[in-house]
Order: structure tokens, then C-alpha cells, then sequence
């Protein structure tokens, strides 16, 4: 049956939902440009009647509700009633539920506490509740109410599937819930709670509170991309200061060589030959493109230029923070996403083939709340998989890494690109193999080191979340465990010592031929790592580029047997070796003068007291590690990676 021209049955009084709604049913149910004269010209003579429009009621402000043991509001049917009442609440007056709702994310870790924020489903409709199946109108409601969820039910599909940690998404609404003066501008207009019981209402007032919670994030995430923007040429500048500083190296090398220029700046006799053979094999232009040279020609440019150096420092800061504001933003809102998108298909569950007052009631709201999904969707950026840098700088700058194999050079714009020319040679295989090491330090472990959240996200890149969540379920022994990521775990308070250490247990060793974990969901991760390695982003590319060498990652370059692979100056590998070598320096203080590229890794920072005491009885038995050796930095690589 066509929902435009529905039959009408003869001599049956007619009753239609009020013409907003209606036209909002009508849309949805697919209909032509005129709705409403197609209904008109398959209906019989009758009176077209709408109820009378709400008003608003114009009473004061709801007050917060009474607090009672334990700090914990007191939530009566009484005080639900105020708010239906009124009709238009701001979000001001809903702090109370978004507090509740702050509250009860906590629990979303494995997959529990949906019932506290949306309330237990109604068995069935309650008898009258329905409006008769042969009226124009009960066909409308039922085309439209399918609609609205299966609509609401794509743009969830569409939503990011990573999350951030319980500790980001706390932080996120805690800086949204403490906006005051925007909670007092956002409105929601409630509908009738004629005819609904008090679950039912209070399941519509969360629906509002969270409709607030997601105009205030979409505005959020909204202005951390305008702060953002822009800083493509903030990076620039830092690149031309960069090239200015390898061209001075440039014209002492000529003048002196490299002892006169190591005198200079310090350089050890290992970054003497490296540049001397960079000078040799390189033009001017070549030498001062190149990210090796720039690192160490900034060390002699603090001792020539103070002044210039200290700019230079200046505006790494500046880009840094911005860079870190707009992360964070990032990251925050992609942990409020998965909320939003189980709290929305909590209530895709609940009104699922429902027909009664409800769930005409909260068709309003569920289409607004679809709005704010879709909106949401095109704000939102996932750092963890699609990088934090998309493709900014390439049209000025469009090669983001060197590969070179004995006189052959490629010049290559992507990760994708070099993972793929890596295997074509042992050299994807010796990458592979070196992201994990026995009685070594492994790659994705020094990114650890100096930077949790970022190592985690590599991994969660790389393994798909189904994966990681049966994964997850079998390390620690939780069932019900969903949307497990290793940033959040990384990063995040852990909730028990199992996933305390669970970074340094993963990545210390190789689990994948032998393993101490008898559920073997250590060796399943790794396996899974290595065999999508080549999904790695450009962002996580140069981070295992920079953390090949502990410490300050000097040189700037990954040698895998005869290939090696360098990173070309450009936004993403100026912020990734900033970031890296704030990251280790945080947690290692290199002595002045010092080959930093040579020095020892820096220990995990405690994540708590816990992890403290472990590390405590790690050193009062020797240090051993759980293969029953101690990590050997200075032991040779079997792939042969080197810092040159």
C-alpha cells in the first residue's frame, strides 16, 4: 500500500496527529511535494481538525532536585511531571541527568549500565494505547515511526566505531557540563507526557538531556576545527626554519668539515660521519631537505643563534599545543560518540515495533536526535585511524617518505605506499618482524615508552574490534567485555592489575612463536598486528621511523637489511618527532653534549602506585623480564635496524 494514498474507510471518524507533525510523518514516509493534497483528494468529506498548538507555560526555572545519602540526586515522579509542565527546558535544568549521564558512562566499559540511562522496555503497548490500523493516520504513524529508527539506525551504522577511554570521556563531559552559560541557551521542547507513566517520562527527559549533550559537542567539535585551521601554515614556517638551519650546517661542512662543525654543535664522531656522508652524497638542496640533517643541524643552530633557536622552539610549542587542543578534542569526542551511539541503539531497541503514546511522543525527539548524529558525523574526526593530518601540506609538499635501496630513491606520498614497496623485498618481512622483539626492544614497544596512547592506537588501527574485543574477553577473563581499545586501556586508569600491565606484557616480547600467556590472546594480538602492519596511517609510519633510536630519534631513519626508509620534512613528521621526543624526554633527562641517540630507553612511567611496586620487585629480582632475561638494548638486530 502507498502511505501517500492510503484507504479511507467510509463513514469513520477521522483523527490525524497536528499538521507540523504530520508533515514531518509524510516526509519521511516518502512523499511527493504535496503531501497533504493527496490526502486530501483520497479522503471523503470531512473536517480536517488539529488539537490547539502548545504554548509555552512560561513557569520559573526547575530547580535542581534534592541530593540525598551519598551525594546522589533524588529523583521523584513529582519532580519528572515539572518538566513536562513546562514543555521548553533548558539544558540548565537537565544538568541533573547530564551529571547522571557523566556518572553512568563509567560503567559502558562492558557494555552495562544502558538500563540506568534508558530504562527497562515496555513487554507491549498498553491496550487502547494504539490508534485505529484502518485511520490515515495510524498508517502514517506506523510508515513514519519505521522511518525514524531505520533512519536514526543508519546514521548510527555510519558513527566511529573506536573509543576513546573512560577517563577522555569523563574529561570531554566534564568540560561540556561545566559551560553553563551554553547550557542555559540550549532548549529542548518536551512533548505531552499525556497518557505515559513515569518510566516513560523519565526516559524522555534523558533523551533530552543527551540531545543537549550532543548540540553542545557538535559546537565543540565545531570550533576545535577552526582553531585548527591554519595551522598548516604554522608548520610550514617551522620547515623553512628547519632548511635554514640545515643550510648553515650546510656552508661549516664546506668550510671545515665535519670535526669543525662537531666542535661547533657537539656532534659525537657517529653524527660527524653521518653528515659527512649525507654532504658527500647530497646536494644543498637535497642536504637541507633531508629530517636527519634539520635534527642536528638545530642543535648547532642553540649554539649559534640563541635568539633564532629559541623562535624556532617557540612555534613548535604554539603549533604543538594547538595540534594536542584539537587531539584532544578529537579523541573526547570519539568516546562521546560510541555513547551516543549505544545510547541510540538502546532506544532503537526499546521502540522497536512499538505503536503506543511513547513512542509517538519521542518521535520529535528520535528525529532531532538523528539530526545531531548526522551532524556529528561530518565534525568528527578519528585520529586513530585516519590520522591526524589527513592530507594537509601535500599540495605544497607532496612526498612524505624516502625510500632508498643502494643508488635507487623513491620519493613516496603515503604509508600505504612504502608498506607496499617494503614488500616487495625482505624488507616488509624485517619489518614485521621488528615490531615486537625478545631480548630486544621492539618498535611499537619504544613508541610505548614514550608515548602510550599513540602505541595503542597503532595497534587498534591494526586490529580489527571485533578481534580485539574477543581478544580483550580472553586476557581478562570478562565475557561481556565490547569496545575495547588499547589507547583507552594505555592510556586510561586501569581497573585491575591484568590491564596495568598490559602494555608492557604485550609489547616487551615476541608472543608470536612462544608465549608465557596461556589463553593466547597476547599472541593472537601481535599476530593480527603484524599481518595488517601495511594498514598503518602515515602518522604511525613516522613515529616507528622516529623511535627507532631511543631518546631524541636523531636521525631520522628506519633501515630494514638494504632498504632504508626516512621521513621528508613536512607537517606530520615535524609534529610526530616533536612529539616523540617530548614524549621520551618527559622521562629521561640526556646529558648535555651526549649522542642522545645512543643513550638507554627510558623505563614506563607508573601508571599508580600498583605498577610502582611492581617495578620495585622487577628491580629487587634483577630486572628479569617475563621471558627470564633482561631487555638487551645494545644487542644487535636480526633485521638489522639501525639510526643511520
Amino acid at each position: 500500500m502507498n502511505p501517500c494514498h492510503p484507504p479511507i474507510a467510509p463513514h469513520r471518524a477521522l483523527r490525524l496527529p497536528r499538521l507540523p507533525l504530520l508533515l514531518a510523518l509524510m516526509t519521511l514516509a516518502g512523499c511527493a511535494s504535496n503531501p497533504i493534497q493527496k490526502i486530501k483528494d483520497s479522503m471523503p468529506d470531512l473536517p480536517f481538525v488539529t488539537p490547539p498548538s502548545r504554548t509555552h507555560s512560561g513557569l520559573p526555572a526547575i530547580a535542581p532536585p534534592p541530593v540525598g545519602a551519598g551525594g546522589k540526586a533524588v529523583i521523584s515522579d513529582a519532580f519528572i511531571d515539572q518538566f513536562f509542565q513546562k514543555k521548553q527546558v533548558s539544558g540548565e535544568e537537565l544538568l541533573f541527568e547530564l551529571i547522571a549521564i557523566r556518572q553512568t558512562a563509567s560503567k559502558l566499559k562492558s557494555g552495562a549500565g544502558w538500563m540506568d540511562l534508558v530504562g527497562a522496555q515496555d513487554l507491549a503497548a498498553r491496550p487502547g494505547s494504539g490508534v485505529d490500523k484502518s485511520s490515515v493516520a495510524a498508517e502514517l504513524q506506523s510508515v513514519a515511526i519505521g522511518a525514524a529508527l531505520s533512519g536514526l539506525e543508519s546514521q548510527l551504522d555510519k558513527m566511529l566505531k573506536s573509543n576513546g577511554s573512560a577517563q577522555e570521556l569523563d574529561q570531554y563531559l566534564g568540560a561540556l557540563l561545566e559551560a553553563k552559560q551554553a547550557l542555559a541557551d540550549e532548549k529542548i521542547e518536551l512533548p505531552s507526557g499525556a497518557g505515559l507513566n513515569a518510566q516513560q517520562k523519565r526516559r524522555l527527559v534523558s533523551m533530552a538531556a543527551m540531545l543537549v549533550a550532543m548540540r553542545l559537542s557538535n559546537k565543540q567539535l565545531d570550533q576545535a576545527r577552526k582553531d585548527f585551521a591554519g595551522i598548516e601554515d604554522d608548520f610550514l614556517k617551522l620547515i623553512e626554519r628547519r632548511e635554514q638551519a640545515a643550510g648553515l650546517l650546510y656552508e661549516l661542512l664546506q668550510q671545515g668539515g665535519a670535526s669543525k662543525a662537531g666542535q661547533a654543535a657537539g656532534f659525537s664522531p657517529a653524527d660527524q660521519e653521518f653528515l659527512a656522508q649525507r654532504r658527500n652524497s647530497l646536494s644543498l638542496k637535497e642536504f637541507s631537505n633531508d629530517m636527519g640533517v634539520q635534527n642536528l643541524a638545530l642543535r648547532l643552530l642553540r649554539q649559534r643563534d640563541p635568539a633564532l633557536y629559541a623562535d624556532y622552539r617557540s612555534g613548535v610549542d604554539r603549533s604543538s599545543k594547538r595540534t594536542q587542543a584539537y587531539v584532544r578534542s578529537m579523541v573526547g569526542g570519539a568516546a562521546f560518540g560510541s555513547l551516543v551511539s549505544g545510547f541510540g541503539r538502546q532506544l532503537l531497541r526499546v521502540y522497536k515495533d512499538k505503536k503506543n503514546e511513547e513512542m509517538l511522543a519521542a518521535l520529535p525527539l528520535v528525529l532531532a536526535y538523528g539530526v545531531e548524529v548526522k551532524r556529528g558525523l561530518g565534525l568528527s574526526w578519528d585520529v586513530s585511524t585516519q590520522g591526524i593530518f589527513p592530507d594537509l601540506g601535500k599540495a605544497v609538499r607532496p612526498a612524505r617518505f624516502r625510500l632508498s635501496q643502494g643508488e635507487q630513491t623513491l620519493e613516496l606520498g603515503s604509508a600505504a605506499e612504502v608498506l607496499a614497496e617494503l614488500d616487495k623485498s625482505e624488507a616488509g618481512g624485517l619489518l614485521r618482524e621488528a615490531l615486537f622483539r625478545d631480548h630486544a626492544l621492539g618498535l611499537i614497544y619504544r613508541v610505548y615508552l614514550c608515548d602510550r596512547a599513540e602505541a595503542g592506537r597503532m595497534l587498534d588501527r591494526t586490529m580489527p574490534a571485533d578481534q580485539r574485543d574477543l581478544a580483550a574477553r580472553a586476557y581478562f577473563k570478562q565475557a561481556d567485555l565490547q569496545g575495547f581499545s588499547f589507547a583507552a586501556s594505555f592510556s586510561g586508569r586501569p581497573d585491575n592489575a591484568r590491564e596495568l600491565e598490559l602494555g608492557d606484557k604485550l609489547l616487551r616480547r615476541d608472543h608470536r612463536r612462544l608465549s608465557d600467556d596461556s589463553g593466547g590472546a597476547l599472541s593472537q594480538i601481535q599476530r593480527s598486528v603484524s599481518e595488517r602492519s601495511r594498514e598503518l596511517s602515515n602518522d604511525q609510519l613516522l613515529r616507528l621511523i622516529f623511535a627507532n633510536r631511543e631518546g631524541s630519534a636523531m636521525r631520522a631513519s628506519l633501515d630494514l637489511g638494504r632498504v632504508s626508509v626516512r621521513a621528508v620534512p613536512s607537517m606530520q613528521a615535524v609534529y610526530a618527532y616533536e612529539a616523540q621526543v617530548d614524549g621520551c624526554r618527559s622521562l629521561v633527562t640526556p646529558v648535555a653534549g651526549e649522542d642522545q641517540g645512543n643513550s638507554a630507553p627510558p623505563a614506563p612511567k607508573p601508571r599508580d602506585k600498583v605498577e610502582q611496586s611492581r617495578q620495585d620487585k622487577d628491580k629487587a629480582s634483577g630486572g628479569k623480564t617475563a621471558a627470564g632475561g633482561k631487555p638487551a638494548a645494545s644487542t644487535p638486530a636480526k633485521s638489522q635496524l639501525t639510526g643511520r
